[in-house]
């Protein structure tokens, strides 16, 4: 008996797990980990969604642009049937070559020529990021004190848009994040800002803050 598209779907594990649930937001480790158990591909039932939680699965689809377009949308709403609430992204809801122009611009701030004239300036914050958390005291959680700080105290300043935009990257970022499924607690702050937006991010040179 040959399989169709209807008896494989029937096949796959299903999950009830909410992934935009204020719980799994937070701490989002313990079912990335059920979903990889589950299998290669598993049907959220919530939202009668397929799940990808395995690397391997994951970049396949990640690189397969011409069967698993971007330019649709990125989150639950399709964007060839439903109107998006905002501008689709240029960068993340684009695929080529409407994706082209505006990769190039970005290649031009954070290219690898951009990146490498960035670099001595970028370990000088890192280390001082570094000896801030050291000297703060002997237990500290690596992930908010630095991996959360790092990106938004050097980023900011590589795209031009300074302390003051800088400001605006976790409202923002969380604002967006909303059409990727359905509006949650941190979304519903929006410019109000997240909670998990790290303190001390601005902070590692003068006239930064």
């Amino acid at each position: 008996m040959t399989a169709t598209p209807t008896t494989a779907l029937a096949d796959l594990p299903v999950s009830d797990v909410d992934p935009f649930a204020h719980d799994v937001l937070e701490d989002p480790l313990p079912v990335h980990q059920e979903l990889r158990e589950a299998g290669p591909v598993v049907r959220l039932s919530r939202y009668d969604v397929l799940a990808l939680a395995r690397y391997e699965e994951v970049h396949a689809a990640a690189v397969d642009w011409q069967r698993l377009e971007s330019g649709a949308g990125v989150g639950l709403a399709n964007y060839r049937t439903e109107q998006p609430w905002r501008p689709p992204s240029v960068l993340l809801e684009a695929d080529p070559p409407r994706h082209d122009a505006p990769r190039r611009v970005l290649g031009r701030v954070l290219g690898q020529r951009a990146l490498h004239r960035l670099r001595a300036r970028w370990v000088a914050d890192a280390e001082q990021l570094v000896d801030e958390v050291l000297g703060a005291g002997l237990e500290f959680d690596a992930v908010r004190a630095i991996a959360q700080v790092f990106p938004l105290r050097v980023f900011p300043d590589a795209v031009g848009i300074g302390p003051r935009g800088g400001r605006t990257c976790c409202p923002t970022a969380t604002t967006r994040s909303t059409p990727s499924g359905r509006p949650t607690t941190w979304s519903r702050r929006g410019n109000r800002g997240w909670p998990s937006c790290p303190a001390g991010w601005g902070s590692s040179a003068p006239g930064r803050r």
